[in-house]
């Protein structure tokens, strides 16, 4: 059995955690989860320039 649950992994976690850093504000992060899906929102924590990002 998965330590962490079911479908979840070290990985999994690490970019969730990533997510919350970059996009701390919760009202980006219910637009974002609503209007994007997971792989571009991963695509987006990984840009280092904010003005991208954004």
């Amino acid at each position: 059995m998965n330590q962490y649950g079911k479908g979840w992994g070290e990985k999994q976690l690490r970019q969730c955690m990533q997510f919350a850093s970059v996009f701390p504000e919760r009202e980006i992060v219910f637009a974002l989860r609503i209007q994007l899906s997971w792989t571009h929102i991963r695509s987006l924590i990984y840009r280092e320039n904010p003005v991208k990002r954004d």
